[in-house]
């Protein structure tokens, strides 16, 4: 069971790296993978220690949204690992001036540090000055072992996430579930929209999301909605997704994304939702009438069923 660390332990632990791990993509994958094993080789703890919030919400809080999977979803990547633990680290402008020797004594007066893997671009510290080499005399000294991951390669390119991010903005999501190895996931409270989607056309539920989430590009998607609370259901359901401007209607605002679960009902409002991209099926566009709007939305859900009976539940 993969838990949030919050405290310091003497049990002996190896460490994957330091860093952001935005939407914990197969690079990733393979670098805890192998956290693990040597973890368990060693009789020890494996972690991982990522930064929350992103350094880009610290330092350019009015870039455009960037962020692949919310707090919630990252926890639940990190437990497909297999890892047994996750350290958020609240990062800041104070710690970002953190040498690296400073910050490699964070890690030690917390942990029982015994083995450290590293990406193949790692650098840490102020003016990232810390790297493999840095890490291996400290290490030398300090009594831990380090360890470099080559970059895990799709074609010629290197997994990133600035690559994943790419596919997200183009409304790619199936190339992007690929260098995910998982299926695009976001994950909300529902909030209460203007009812218009249960009165005129099939019920919604529109999702609250941080403004620095990045959101597949306009457009009508199927997918799998669940309740990661487990309150309102413990299963993934064939759902349909609208992500865009409402070009149809009056409602004005900025991106947004509203859900429509098929063959349910009942009332979520308040609660936490996950939705997970499994096709991009069309492009958002204005319809001339709300009478064309409805008849295409009815397309949207019975097209939506058509391609997720096709695939298991939420995959």
């Amino acid at each position: 069971m993969t838990r949030e660390f919050v405290q310091s332990t003497d049990r002996p632990t190896v460490v994957g790296t330091i860093g952001v791990f935005d939407g914990v993509h197969r690079g990733h994958r393979e670098l805890l993978s192998r956290v693990v094993h040597e973890a368990k080789a060693r009789s020890a703890e494996s972690m991982v220690v990522t930064f929350d919030p992103h350094p880009i919400e610290v330092f350019a809080p009015e870039a455009p949204p960037h962020r692949l999977a919310v707090r919630e979803v990252a926890l639940r990547r990190f437990a497909e690992t297999g890892v047994d633990w996750v350290w958020f680290l609240p990062f800041s402008r104070a710690m970002a001036e953190l040498s690296p020797r400073e910050f490699v004594g964070m890690l030690t007066a917390e942990l029982d540090l015994q083995g450290l893997w590293l990406g193949h671009d790692f650098r840490f510290g102020k003016d990232r000055a810390g790297d493999a080499s840095f890490l291996r005399e400290v290490g030398d000294s300090l009594g831990f072992d380090v360890r470099k991951l080559d970059a895990i390669e799709e074609g010629v390119r290197p997994i990133s996430s600035t690559w994943i991010r790419e596919c997200v903005r183009e409304g790619r999501v199936e190339d992007a579930a690929e260098l995910l190895g998982a299926l695009l996931e976001v994950e909300g409270t529902v909030v209460a929209g203007r009812g218009r989607g249960s009165k005129e056309f099939v019920p919604t539920a529109n999702l609250g999301l941080p403004s620095s989430l990045l959101l597949p590009g306009n457009g009508i998607y199927a997918g799998w909605a669940s309740d990661p609370a487990h309150q309102w259901s413990n299963d993934w359901l064939p759902a349909v997704a609208s992500v865009g401007e409402r070009p149809t209607t009056e409602i004005q605002g900025p991106m947004w994304a509203e859900v429509h679960i098929m063959d349910w009902s009942g009332s979520i409002y308040g609660h936490r939702l996950a939705f997970r991209f499994a096709e991009w099926m069309r492009a958002e566009e204005a319809f001339p009438n709300l009478g064309a709007l409805r008849e295409a939305i009815l397309e949207d859900v019975a097209e939506a069923g058509r391609r997720l009976s096709r695939r298991r539940p939420g995959q």
